[in-house]
């Protein structure tokens, strides 16, 4: 039974028909490979709930939907747990009568007799389905039956079939992680863990691994309970090897504020995988009209009651003290400790997000529904924080182009104990770096990716570098990317410039949604496009981000909350961006009234290609004026960039325009 990334294996030869057949090798003729082939979309399908056994894709990865559509592979009959078998097994589980997902009559149940292998390829336990079989034979109490209303399966034949099918879901209140299981299993000598290609791989056998789950299960019912913010982390790739969740991971609980331990060992991290530039500015250095503050070390704290019983250890996350306090230790009544206690009722069980930088104050942030546990009227109280001088650091990756101009793409560091703000925009710029060096063609732009601390640190690096601005065109901002969500484009202040149009464009060649708002009109949004656009510095920038999002500025912003895909989709949208800003230019035409299509054939045939086409066309002659761009005419008429430009290269190559530099 496969479990797999198929990215994470880096390249391979005869690509995913290079990994069935090293794997039926491995299984032999008279051994069967099964791959889970389930599609979450089939929960939310409305008042007819259809599997269609050809044509339903599977939503376990690459690697499987290429295994379900291979010659010789048959599919299981489950709505929700399809397998993709193929082997000596697979006339018995095709027999199974499924109707439960994981239990005695499912084919999960043959796996589990037949004492089949479980190989891991570059993911976690999380996927690992087996473990259901665990909590089904078990009887786990935080789970109950769910039977599919109104279900139809339709066969190979195209006969649609009803079909009675139900599965566990869970109550709310009891999120799984499956990870924690690992250190048993491992203690027990049940994993036998290697690399393959880019991953990390690890091997099991499922009968021994679901009776190890049920004995624990025993002793606890709650065992596989998620009791933590987040799901452990387990690792899966091999050291060295980027990965956007692994590396979120890492980075997650460290205390990156803004001048600290902490932030430089994260920004030394990032140096693993891309080679940085890092500078150094002291504490008390002026930034235009700013002043860089004092390093600040958290060393953590405690909350006593008065019999010295601990009520809250401050250690546990770095959000419980807040980010710049001074230190504080001694008794304290009630009623002023409240006023250093800081919460949010409107996520009770979460811990926010709160700073002291620029003042000389300290607040404790605890979950609301925690402040039950002060009772009594005084408390004794340790803050074993320090302010120092320091060193706030900013790291740069250049890509140079063929020109000095540049685009500039702050990304923020800071934001102790949060994922989505802004490692998830960090993750997308080292992939999207990692792209652009594997890509033949220089840019014409100069790349400038600078790591730092939010607000602070965008001043500092323009204030030292002022001899740059005059050459940083266009910034680009992502923040705040790796949600689910719908994404949002902030314009520019003029919000019409290239840069606006370019990103407009973008979005609708990639078919992305999104809801587009003017210069700071969102309430609570604002980032380094700001530094970029101040008064005297007026760089035109652009966001991009999920915002709002639920969990924002709180403990709730964990690596649970990030997708891979939603940070995927955003390095293509960038690149994309990029792409066009790059290669965009104004037509400067050498001819008067109107070229005479039919003597160019490449044009003549395209001006032929389709009725909207050709009306576009008879657009773009009186859109000439030497002041639009490329991507402003594409933008007016309704046409994708690439079109567009495709048009206006074959009429620069018959000597009908001249290519000039916006």
């Amino acid at each position: 039974m496969v479990q797999s990334a198929f990215s994470s294996l880096g390249t391979v030869e005869k690509n995913a028909e290079g990994v069935i057949l090293a794997i039926e090798e491995a299984v032999g003729v008279s051994g069967t490979i099964v791959m889970p082939v389930f599609n979450w979309d089939i929960l939310h399908q409305g008042e007819e709930i259809i599997y269609d056994v050809k044509n339903t894709p599977s939503k376990m990865g690459y690697l499987t939907e290429y295994f379900r559509k291979r010659k010789g592979t048959i599919v299981s009959r489950n709505l929700f747990s399809p397998l993709a078998v193929k082997g000596y097994l697979s006339e018995k589980i095709l027999k199974c009568p499924n109707q439960t997902s994981w239990g005695e009559d499912s084919s999960y149940k043959v796996l589990y007799d037949n004492n089949t292998a479980i190989l891991m390829i570059g993911v976690d336990y999380n996927v690992v389905t087996m473990f259901h079989v665990a909590e089904i034979m078990f009887g786990v109490p935080y789970r109950f039956v769910y039977e599919f209303p109104n279900a139809f399966l339709i066969d190979e034949s195209g006969k649609k079939n009803p079909i009675k099918n139900t599965t566990l879901r869970r109550y709310d209140g009891y999120p799984t992680d499956f990870n924690i299981a690992e250190d048993v299993l491992e203690k027990k000598g049940m994993i036998n863990k290697g690399v393959l290609g880019n991953s990390i791989t690890r091997l099991l056998r499922s009968k021994p691994m679901v009776d190890c789950i049920i004995e624990e299960l025993r002793k606890d019912n709650e065992f596989l309970i998620k009791k933590t913010t987040s799901r452990k982390y387990v690792a899966t790739r091999k050291p060295g090897v980027f990965h956007t969740k692994d590396f979120i991971y890492e980075l997650w609980l460290k205390n990156r504020t803004l001048l600290s331990d902490d932030y430089d060992w994260s920004l030394n991290k990032i140096g693993e995988y891309i080679p940085l530039k890092i500078s150094s500015y002291p504490t008390g250095l002026k930034v235009w009209d700013w002043t860089i503050p004092e390093k600040w070390s958290n060393n953590g704290g405690k909350i006593f009651s008065p019999n010295g019983d601990l009520l809250f250890d401050l250690d546990l996350h770095p959000l419980h003290i807040v980010a710049g306090s001074k230190p504080f230790e001694g008794e304290i009544s009630k009623d002023e400790l409240l006023k250093h206690i800081k919460t949010d009722p409107r996520h009770p069980d979460a811990i926010p997000y709160y700073t002291h930088y620029y003042d000389n104050n300290w607040s404790i942030c605890l979950p609301h529904n925690s402040l039950s546990k002060l009772k009594w009227d005084h408390y004794q109280v340790e803050l074993c924080c320090e302010r120092t001088n320091g060193e706030l650091k900013i790291g740069e990756y250049t890509i140079e182009g063929e020109r000095k101009d540049s685009i500039i793409i702050p990304l923020h560091l800071d934001h102790p104990g949060q994922c989505n703000d802004n490692l998830s925009g960090i993750a997308v710029a080292i992939d999207l770096i990692s792209k652009i060096q594997k890509m033949e063609k220089k840019f014409n732009h100069t790349m400038r990716f600078i790591f730092l601390p939010e607000t602070v640190g965008i001043y500092t690096y323009l204030s030292q570098n002022e001899n740059l601005i005059p050459f940083l065109k266009w910034g680009i901002v992502f923040d705040s990317v790796g949600t689910s969500g719908d994404l949002m484009f902030m314009k520019s202040i003029n919000g019409n410039t290239r840069l606006d149009i370019c990103t407009q464009l973008a979005f609708k060649k990639l078919m992305l949604k999104y809801s587009e708002f003017s210069f700071l009109e969102i309430e609570g949004y604002g980032n380094d496009e700001r530094g970029l656009q101040a008064p005297g510095v007026e760089i035109p920038s652009i966001s991009i981000s999920r915002f709002p999002f639920k969990e924002y500025h709180s403990s709730l912003d964990t690596p649970d909350i990030i997708s891979p895909q939603s940070l995927r989709q955003v390095r293509e949208l960038v690149l994309e961006i990029i792409r066009m800003i790059d290669i965009d230019f104004i037509p400067v035409r050498k001819y008067e009234g109107i070229p005479q299509l039919s003597k160019i054939g490449s044009l003549k045939k395209l001006f032929l290609s389709n009725p909207k086409a050709k009306k576009a066309i008879h657009r773009f002659f009186f859109l000439i004026d030497g002041k639009r761009t490329i991507s402003q005419i594409a933008f007016e008429t309704g046409m994708s960039f690439d079109f567009a430009y495709k048009f206006f290269m074959e009429l620069q190559k018959n000597s009908k325009i001249e290519i000039k530099q916006g």
